[in-house]
């Protein structure tokens, strides 16, 4: 079992500060965790289609998404640049739902992660811990699969008719698991 599960929220009083200064309230917005791969082109078709699933989202309400990275390394060649997937996913979203699109840019610690998420209505995420995250909050998540663990995960939470295949990924089929 991986030791994720033992973590516990911390510093509910800091996370609600934070959250106030971002003008982000309880069950108002959704967090969002992609990472890159060593796949370009997969990557980018990707966040195109969730850029794409975003836009159509949003325009139907006034939830905000908070783009939350897990791993920032930044080593030639090492595909785990978070913070650069969120721009790009920005870079591709329309001009009113930018807006409503934040990056977590505070360095937290993982228990800290985990009291934002309990604040969260729902997650869409790539990575694994993430997905922990929102099974310890309650919160329903999206899981898009690139690693079969992710896949194992969601198949042992019940929730396997949540996740969407990385290479199976389009607009339609994420918009269905939102819906």
């Amino acid at each position: 079992a991986d030791p994720a599960f033992l973590l516990k929220a911390e510093n509910e009083e800091k996370i609600g500060n934070l959250l106030s200064e971002n003008n982000l309230k309880e069950k108002g917005f959704i967090t969002l965790s992609l990472r890159d791969l060593l796949y370009q082109g997969l990557i980018q078709n990707t966040l195109r289609e969730v850029a794409q699933t975003l836009n159509d989202f949003l325009k139907d309400n006034e939830l905000k998404v908070l783009f939350i990275p897990f791993q920032d390394i930044k080593k030639k060649g090492y595909p785990t640049q978070d913070k650069k997937i969120a721009l790009d996913l920005l870079d591709m979203l329309d001009k009113g739902v930018q807006e409503r699109v934040l990056l977590l840019k505070e360095d937290l610690r993982p228990q800290e992660i985990l009291s934002i998420m309990n604040k969260s209505l729902f997650g869409i995420g790539m990575r694994y811990h993430f997905l922990i995250f929102s099974f310890l909050n309650n919160i329903p998540a999206i899981s898009i699969s690139y690693d079969e663990k992710c896949n194992h995960l969601m198949k042992e939470m019940g929730l396997e008719d949540l996740s969407v295949n990385i290479f199976e990924i389009n607009h339609g089929l994420l918009q269905s698991k939102i819906n």
